[in-house]
């Protein structure tokens, strides 16, 4: 089945009941350029340009009494919505970015008046009146803050204008009224770094009317998915559900992918970060979205050839600060250089890579300067640490992930330099020395009992004094943001605003088995795991999996929390050693999906946490069920 023939699929409808007896959801509206996330008709962040910018503000109904249907356009980043109250349905809403401008717009189609509420970030975002009554202002200063506390370094222009049967008026507090009366009319939002560029923008919109910008981006996001390659047979799974699940996987990447490549990590994590566009970066090669996937690492060339660094995340549409984590040399680094051989393998362009070699180089001597024993530290950022599967005070630890990324991504882009004769022999032989005794060490660092483990505390008493990252005891929010800490007496990191209470606790040393780490040879390779080492994880898995249903992400846990992304990487794994559950374990990934069709953070007996509409956890989940169709055509 082709995904040219989306658009005679089913929409599968979003039910929202109000603010107070929803499900979360969250959707995305966005062209790389300007951008909204949404719960139903209700939108609470709206952003850009650029991506790493601060919100706007959010746009929401007044009557709490509203109830609404809401589906994506097929093959589109448009928004649908009905609104209706106890008795009858009030309005129409249509909601886009328009394709090539910064310019977000809402259709609106009443039967009776509705009032929208548009109210500004915080007072930070001002709000001001223009010489025309249909128009308003809000601005932001240079200095606003757009996560954590990082500044962005330009002012900021938003005109917000009304045409048809709408109209403008100031509300309480800095708050903007939007008054619906029956009919048809037109809310758009113009944002830019200029008075002018937005000016422009917003009559561009006036002149274009709704129907030209509706045409002009439904061209666009059929330009944008056109290579998309056809869809295996769906076998046991709903046919329908599928098509659904990989174009809406696909619109939510792209929609979340700024203007100069570099995708959005989640409506709350406002930057690009390394290790989740490594999962979008595969998600996007395996539906044949290859210029999109090549985006991503000519954002990380951007930002290297100014700064001469990547680090766990980097900003979107400009090139700093970065948000730094514990150890950026590690783990971030394996993936970026595993993403060079990933491009490769799926595309065969040499070219790409030649140019961006620097960059590869530079991630592999940074693994290199902090190797000890032949094995890596926790980064600090992944998801079951920042879930509290794995303690943060065990950071300095080694790190099975971070070294098998190093072993597995630099053995293959070893080889692929050494075909091309692209290093230099001092050079080479270094590296595949260090390389070589890694490979050698990593058994005896990770494997107990036959089974593979987290970490290998033997690293624990190797710790700078300082290091950048998140306080072990106020978890920063003393401070705000990923800052500097300082280790105490007992080997802990505190920020400046704790350390004077005292020293933490010592940590104990010992091992942790979380499933992440250890099914993680299922996506990036085996690196020097032996084959049998890698399915003996992966069926001890399959059967707990298979005989309770649940998916613990930290190992003796009957419950508890999974990380989302490990439905996908169990899945790869049992389709690996031909489980015969692995189509039980499709349909319930499938059916994880949320309204919207997106996976989220984390579930807790199958119920979403954390971040909603999330790049990574989509990706990786719909690679893997393509692959599991692909490999087992009949389920």
């Amino acid at each position: 089945m082709s995904h040219k023939l989306e658009k005679t699929m089913t929409h599968h409808e979003r039910i929202w009941n109000g603010p107070d007896n929803d499900d979360g959801s969250v959707h995305v509206v966005g062209n790389g350029q300007i951008a909204a996330y949404g719960c139903g008709p209700n939108l609470f962040n709206i952003f850009g340009p650029p991506y790493s910018g601060p919100s706007w503000g959010s746009l929401t109904l007044a009557d709490n009494g509203l109830t609404c249907r809401a589906w994506r356009e097929p093959g589109t980043a448009i928004w649908h919505y009905r609104i209706a109250d106890a008795q009858n349905e009030v309005a129409e809403f249509t909601d886009l970015a328009v394709a090539g401008h910064a310019l977000l717009a809402r259709h609106c189609r009443c039967r009776q008046t509705v009032t929208l509420i548009i109210r500004p970030s915080d007072e930070k975002a001002r709000h001001f009146a223009s010489t025309n009554p249909a128009t308003r202002m809000l601005f932001f200063p240079r200095g606003r803050p757009y996560y954590w506390d990082y500044p962005l370094t330009d002012a900021g222009y938003c005109l917000i204008s009304a045409n048809g049967s709408a109209t403008l008026t100031a509300a309480d507090g800095n708050a903007i009224a939007v008054q619906l009366a029956a009919g048809d009319s037109l809310l758009t939002f113009a944002a830019a770094g200029s008075l002018q560029e937005a000016t422009q923008a917003s009559e561009w919109a006036a002149t274009a009317g709704w129907n030209g910008l509706l045409d002009r981006t439904r061209r666009h996001w059929a330009e944008l998915l056109a290579p998309m390659h056809p869809l295996p047979a769906a076998g046991e799974l709903d046919p329908t559900r599928l098509t659904w699940m990989v174009d809406s996987t696909a619109v939510q990447i792209l929609a979340q992918q700024g203007l100069t490549g570099s995708v959005l990590a989640g409506h709350n994590y406002r930057m690009a970060y390394v290790r989740d566009q490594y999962g979008v970066f595969r998600g996007l090669l395996e539906m044949g979205l290859h210029e999109a996937a090549r985006a991503i690492l000519e954002g990380y060339w951007r930002v290297f050839q100014v700064e001469g660094a990547i680090h766990n995340a980097q900003p979107i549409g400009f090139t700093r600060p970065f948000h730094i984590h514990e150890e950026d040399r590690s783990e971030i680094t394996g993936y970026l250089v595993r993403q060079a051989t990933d491009w490769l393998a799926a595309t065969g362009d040499d070219s790409l890579i030649e140019r961006l070699q620097p960059m590869f180089e530079w991630a592999i001597d940074q693994q290199l300067d902090i190797l000890v024993d032949g094995a890596l530290p926790f980064n600090g950022d992944e998801t079951y640490v920042a879930g509290g599967m794995f303690p943060r005070e065990r950071l300095c630890d080694h790190s099975a992930e971070a070294t098998l990324l190093f072993c597995a991504s630099t053995r293959a882009f070893a080889n692929w330099v050494t075909r091309r004769g692209r290093w230099a022999p001092r050079r080479r032989d270094q590296i595949l020395a260090a390389l070589g005794a890694a490979e050698a060490a990593f058994h005896g660092h990770f494997m107990v009992d036959g089974r593979l483990t987290a970490n290998d505390p033997s690293r624990a008493p190797l710790t700078p004094r300082f290091r950048q990252g998140v306080c072990e005891r106020c978890r920063c929010t003393e401070l705000g943001g990923s800052l500097w800490s300082e280790r105490d007496a007992n080997g802990r990191y505190q920020c400046p605003a704790c350390i004077g209470k005292g020293p933490l606790p010592p940590s104990v040393p010992r091992r942790y088995r979380i499933a992440s780490s250890a099914l993680t040879p299922t996506f990036i390779g085996d690196g020097p795991l032996a084959s049998t080492d890698v399915e003996r994880e992966i069926a001890a898995m399959a059967q707990s999996w298979s005989a309770t249903g649940r998916l613990p992400s930290q190992a003796g846990e009957t419950g508890g929390r999974t990380v989302g992304y490990d439905y996908g990487f169990l899945l790869l794994g049992m389709d690996r050693i031909r489980h015969p559950q692995a189509g039980a374990l499709a349909r319930r990934t499938l059916d994880l999906l949320d309204p919207t069709g997106a996976w989220v953070e984390y579930y807790a007996d199958g119920h979403p946490q954390g971040t909603r509409c999330r790049p990574w956890e989509s990706a990786i989940n719909c690679l893997a069920i393509l692959k599991h169709l692909k490999s087992r055509p009949t389920i």
